[in-house]
């Protein structure tokens, strides 16, 4: 399965899954959402794009993943805002930044989660 980052259409958020009032902690009380939004904006009954995908993990593993996601999604959205700028300024000579033909989450752009 492969999971789109794209900073424009995806959140990541922490969700808390507790069965009852009491907050008692299950094996799949803390999960983090991906919610992928595929922009194709259909109508009444359509499907409408978005891909939801849940992941259940321990509660500090599932912070640094949140975290971990989150900050990957902001550097390559960073990164995109200044190739655009650079283009703009280029003018009409465009070029592909060696910045941007690595995904997200390479191990040059990944942080170290312990």
């Amino acid at each position: 399965t492969v999971l789109l980052l794209d900073p424009v259409r995806t959140v990541v958020m922490p969700v808390d899954r507790y069965p009852t009032e009491e907050k008692v902690v299950q094996w799949n009380t803390f999960t983090f959402e991906i919610v992928h939004n595929g922009g194709n904006g259909g109508g009444v009954g359509d499907d409408d794009g978005t891909t939801t995908r849940v992941f259940s993990v321990p509660e500090q593993e599932r912070s640094e993943w949140v975290c971990a996601l989150q900050q990957s999604l902001r550097e390559y959205e960073q990164r995109l805002q200044k190739k655009t700028r650079r283009d703009a300024a280029a003018g009409d000579g465009r070029r592909v930044s060696p910045d941007l033909l690595r995904p997200p989450l390479s191990p040059r752009n990944s942080i170290k989660l312990s």
